[in-house]
């Protein structure tokens, strides 16, 4: 079973849960944000404030866009490189620690500026991933 990302492809926080999958088999669930279906059931029973994105694999169900990096980046480690550097070193793991604070709490200004010329796009092919795919967005 494929990672299923909820969300928008014009959210910047959606955006970095696709970063971090860009590599593994993962589908995209478009929610409709003109209907507001992200604050209604069922999407609530994978995410109760109603925010996106919200992550599903296989049992796990998760919200929170550090909590779901973390996730992926310790789960699928052995297929890449050990971004959390998860080891024995609780400095080293605290400093991680820290930086993804960071991310999480100063990089959604910034990111959305940069995801501009990617959420027009996005919101001119909605509905037409493949489309999407073809384009090689950067």
């Amino acid at each position: 079973m494929a990672i299923k990302v909820h969300g928008l492809p014009m959210s910047s926080c959606v955006a970095r849960v696709l970063l971090c999958l860009s590599e593994m088999a993962h589908e995209l669930v478009p929610l409709d944000a003109a209907a507001a279906a992200h604050k209604h059931q069922p999407y609530l029973s994978l995410n109760p404030f109603g925010k996106i994105p919200a992550l599903e694999d296989g049992d796990v169900k998760l919200f929170e866009l550090t909590a779901i990096n973390k996730y992926l980046a310790t789960k699928y480690k052995d297929t890449g490189i050990d971004l959390l550097k998860t080891s024995d070193d609780f400095i080293e793991s605290i400093i991680v620690d820290t930086w993804m604070e960071v991310e999480a709490d100063q990089c959604n200004e910034p990111m959305s500026k940069i995801d501009i010329p990617r959420n027009a796009l996005s919101i001119q092919y909605m509905g037409c991933p493949q489309t999407m795919r073809s384009l090689k967005l950067k």
